[in-house]
């Protein structure tokens, strides 16, 4: 994977569904308005609450029933998880 300089990394989305800045319908982060691209930067770290860090906004899946949990064992970093997704 080639590294990206800061200058050209892509605005972070949003996720707060109280205001205009989420998507309500879906409970899923959200572009800034005007931006083309943007990352989830730090809204999808971890995965539930594994050892080292948890999920900030569990579970990060869009599903309006049943709900779909993550596995709870691991450590943070050293296991599986999806840690930044691109939106375009």
């Amino acid at each position: 994977m080639k590294a990206v300089p800061p200058s050209d990394l892509p605005a972070c989305a949003t996720f707060d569904n109280t205001t205009a800045d989420g998507d309500p319908a879906y409970q899923v982060p959200k572009c800034p308005v005007g931006a083309t691209d943007c990352s989830t930067c730090n809204l999808t770290i971890s995965r539930d609450n594994i050892s080292g860090t948890a999920e900030p906004n569990q579970p990060n899946t869009i599903s309006t029933a049943p709900t779909c949990a993550d596995d709870t064992g691991g450590i943070y970093l050293q296991t599986e998880s999806i840690e930044r997704i691109m939106i375009r």
